[in-house]
């Protein structure tokens, strides 16, 4: 897993079971947001698999890997946005994710809310 070229983690496996709560704790700057960046689609892993309901998630078509983010969700400790992203892309994220709305049309919606 990295950031940019900043190899941050390696060797990473684990599962997360139907009906599991499953936490992502640890120091700033270890790879925490990269990690859930690489989990809901977001961005795909320089190396290595994401595999969501014995898929794996980044060899889907979009439209497909769209339905499966669908079947997860996260909580953020703080209603945090995400730093790599600008205000507006942050508001345009789940009108992306979760919508049927064309880009132009989220932009205006995003437009409109930042007005």
């Amino acid at each position: 897993m990295a950031y940019e070229d900043f190899l941050v983690q390696k060797d990473m496996d684990f599962d997360v079971l139907r009906g599991e709560i499953f936490i992502i704790m640890g120091a700033s700057g270890c790879g925490k947001s990269t990690l859930l960046r690489h989990l809901i689609g977001l961005k795909p892993p320089v190396t290595g698999e994401v595999f969501f309901d014995r898929q794996n998630l980044w060899k889907l078509p979009q439209r497909e890997r769209q339905s499966m983010l669908l079947k997860m969700g996260i909580l953020y400790q703080s209603g945090a946005l995400w730093s790599s992203m600008t205000l507006a892309e942050n508001i345009a994220l789940p009108l992306t994710a979760h919508t049927s709305l064309r880009a132009r049309e989220i932009a205006d919606l995003v437009s409109l809310k930042l007005a």
